[in-house]
């Protein structure tokens, strides 16, 4: 399926003989029922030929990147795992170093400070540790790709337009796990803050 197809040479069966044989019939309409007449001919001409391993090449095409498709698919629920305790690791840092600097937001916010501007020094500090970990993760990619080679069809083992939308998304992803954060220290009550200390 990866690699271009061997050189082949065609041969009489009386040349070469081969005790397996392949028939391949290009059908209009449904492969599938055309599986049945086809048998009959060949019964017809010889009732000794036994028919065996009768499918579509789609089918055989499918067989043969089944442990593909497994692993792929395995890869991706372990991605989709990875990306929801990625995003409650972030929530719960950011969440935790707002709950820490509580009084340092209610001192900025007694001397001045408004909500808006705290939830953006909130998300800028989140988003420093999306960009930080997108370039861990996109340093991480090039190496598994290098290493995932092999079992990669059809696509390099670096796709820039793949990278890019994965990047965004978890980008994306990164910032509304953010919002909760930030939204809490621009809510922060400057007076009962610094009663807290």
């Amino acid at each position: 399926v990866e690699g271009s197809p061997d050189p082949q040479v065609y041969q009489a069966h009386a040349q070469s003989a081969s005790r397996d044989l392949a028939l391949v019939l290009r059908t209009q309409g449904d492969p599938i029922a055309m599986l049945e007449p086809a048998e009959t001919v060949l019964h017809s001409l010889d009732p000794q030929i036994p028919v065996y391993s009768a499918g579509t090449l789609g089918g055989l095409v499918d067989t043969a990147l089944a442990g593909r498709r497994f692993t792929a698919l395995l890869f991706g629920l372990v991605a989709v795992v990875a990306l929801a305790r990625t995003v409650a690791g972030l929530y719960g840092v950011l969440a935790f170093a707002v709950g820490q600097r509580r009084r340092e937001i209610g001192v900025r916010m007694a001397v001045g400070a408004s909500g808006r501007e705290v939830a953006r020094l909130v998300l800028r500090r989140g988003f420093g540790l999306i960009m930080l970990g997108l370039g861990i993760g996109l340093l991480g990619a090039l190496l598994a790709g290098r290493l995932l080679r092999g079992m990669l069809v059809g696509v390099s083992s670096f796709d820039p337009m793949t990278s890019g939308v994965v990047g965004a998304i978890l980008l994306a992803v990164g910032v509304v796990a953010c919002l909760a954060p930030a939204l809490g220290a621009a809510r922060v009550d400057p007076a009962e803050a610094l009663r807290e200390a």
